[in-house]
């Protein structure tokens, strides 16, 4: 694979030192998330497109070393894009890892996605970005998701995902999201709004201190289906369901979801009295050999609360 401009270095820490701990997703605002918050205030233009093997890219380096950014250690040789803006979706199916920190993709309403991870891709860590549909665009129709994850090995840190029908989709394997924010999902007539929603095929899952606020009265904050679904210490506030719990395929039949664990997570009522237009969670199954488990979650003013 080439790569225009490369550069060969190990980073200890890209960017300066790590960011200041989050402990619970109620702190997550578009203030501490994306490019500006870690530093990133000039961001070089880039059309978009697809990012895969053989091809030269003037906006991406290669890193030739195992390098750590923001706590999270990137194995042996891959590739950095970093403080560029794109303004067309992006494909992505290369060999190597792929770290894009910093990075703003805004595209135009009807685009078939913002980022696309394709099956078979390298692992890819999205940290500080800003992604989704243009505002400017409201009135017409949006974006399905702002980043739709069909490969496994996925980190999403810190970044902040908007004005799409759904932020993120992912039917992948080891998924890691944290301390990131999912807000301004959009809505159109047929639309479909899910802050997260995982496929039957997803495992080893985690959502941790991320703030998800669907102002929607349809369908959820998360929308849980697969293998291994960890949901701690983040705070969910509206859609139809907050959170639908992924019994029998959410209503659809078969075994559903498994070993699903949600924790110490905030149900906020901002936008409807029962947190979803609806209530807060539904399709919950507490049967012992499915293994889920739910301790420790609460609605805004810390009334205990059960599925």
């Amino acid at each position: 694979m080439r790569f225009a401009a490369s550069v060969f270095i190990t980073l200890l820490c890209a960017g300066g030192a790590l960011a200041a701990p989050i402990k619970h997703g109620r702190e997550i605002e578009a203030a501490n998330t994306g490019p500006a918050a870690a530093g990133y205030h000039d961001l070089r233009p880039a059309a978009g497109g697809e990012i895969k093997d053989g091809r030269t890219y003037p906006f991406a380096r290669a890193i030739a070393q195992t390098a750590v950014y923001d706590g999270f250690e990137v194995k042996g040789p891959h590739v950095l894009i970093e403080a560029v803006a794109f303004t067309r979706p992006l494909d992505i199916s290369i060999s190597q890892p792929l770290v894009m920190r910093g990075v703003s993709v805004r595209v135009p309403p009807e685009s078939p996605w913002t980022i696309l991870i394709r099956p078979r891709a390298a692992p890819i860590y999205v940290l500080w970005a800003d992604l989704g549909g243009d505002p400017s665009f409201a009135s017409r129709k949006a974006t399905p998701s702002a980043l739709q994850l069909r490969g496994d090995n996925a980190t999403v840190f810190r970044s902040h995902l908007s004005h799409t029908g759904d932020g993120i989709d992912i039917s992948g394997h080891h998924i890691n999201i944290s301390e990131t924010l999912i807000d301004d999902l959009a809505t159109f007539p047929g639309s479909h709004n899910d802050g997260i929603q995982l496929a039957d095929t997803s495992a080893d899952v985690k959502v941790a201190r991320t703030k998800i606020r669907n102002a929607n009265p349809q369908t959820s904050c998360i929308y849980v289906l697969g293998d291994g679904v960890t949901i701690a210490d983040s705070y969910l506030a509206g859609g139809g369901w907050t959170l639908y719990g992924g019994a029998k395929n959410n209503g659809h039949g078969g075994e559903g979801a498994s070993n699903v664990a949600v924790k110490n997570t905030i149900f906020g009522r901002e936008f409807f009295a029962k947190s979803g237009h609806f209530g807060a969670v539904t399709y919950w199954d507490r049967a012992a050999a499915l293994n889920n488990t739910w301790s420790g979650n609460s609605f805004d003013d810390g009334l205990a609360l059960a599925p």
